[in-house]
């Protein structure tokens, strides 16, 4: 009687298996903080449109104090539809939260002097972010 052997050992099959784990518990992770960098990356280049905005909206308005509200400024970025839910603006790191923070204007002084040069701001986003 011939026998046939096909099929696998009960040691090949737990080392194939034990070889897919070891691979899996490092690309999971690795996979997560990709996703996570994407993220933060997409938050910085909200950040940077909504201070671009910012500096548009100065331009052409009269502002009184050293902050800018979000909501006053919604008309004047430039993003896709996919980042609005109704009249505000969608946090790329978390779907359920919304952007409703100001932005700070910082008068740059010249150096020279204790003149301030009105036209130097420095313009800050400063995250205070709700549910929505």
């Amino acid at each position: 009687m011939i026998k046939s052997e096909k099929g696998f050992t009960l040691v090949e099959l737990i080392a194939t298996i034990t070889i897919m784990l070891i691979i899996v518990s490092i690309a999971i992770p690795t996979s997560i903080k990709f996703i996570n960098d994407g993220k933060e990356r997409e938050y910085d280049l909200v950040v940077d449109k909504i201070e671009v905005a910012a500096q548009e909206y100065y331009r052409e308005n009269t502002i009184s104090g050293d902050t800018i509200s979000l909501s006053s400024i919604i008309d004047y970025i430039d993003l896709d539809e996919k980042y609005f839910k109704g009249n505000m603006i969608k946090d790329p790191r978390d779907d359920n939260m919304c952007l409703n923070g100001e932005i700070i204007l910082k008068n740059l002084r010249d150096n020279d002097s204790n003149i301030q040069t009105y036209d130097k701001y420095e313009f800050t986003y400063q995250d205070n972010s709700v549910e929505c």
